[in-house]
């Protein structure tokens, strides 16, 4: 059975949290977590957000470091594996790569705690 995007998530931030409190994780990054959950707010809510600067189509977690920013974006592993971007999302991963701005797409919180810890 697949794990949904959300428990990844979590599961992700748990193993952050419990790497920092070990101090195998020193407080030299921060992470961000972009709310784009798919709820389905009014049309006239959306443009609200999106005239608030909403990104439609950006990764789950941004991580700003001293050296920049990455993108990280989870999947569940059946639509990783498919690479199961929307359109929104590719053109995002797709801006990324242009600004050379590494990205990471997973289904594996231990595969983006490696990928931090590549960056710093």
């Amino acid at each position: 059975m697949s794990i949904s995007e959300s428990q990844k998530c979590k599961q992700f931030v748990k193993i952050v949290n419990n790497l920092k409190c070990w101090r195998q994780f020193k407080s030299d990054f921060i992470l961000l977590h972009v709310p784009n959950e798919s709820i389905k707010p009014t049309m006239e809510y959306r443009r609200h957000l999106v005239a608030m600067g909403m990104v439609v189509g950006a990764s789950d977690y941004l991580v700003l470091h001293k050296n920049g920013w990455a993108a990280i974006e989870f999947k569940r592993d059946d639509k990783a594996k498919r690479n199961g971007l929307t359109e929104r999302q590719k053109a995002f991963k797709e801006q990324c790569e242009q600004l050379e701005i590494p990205y990471l797409l997973t289904c594996d919180p231990h595969e983006a705690v490696e990928f931090i810890k590549s960056l710093l």
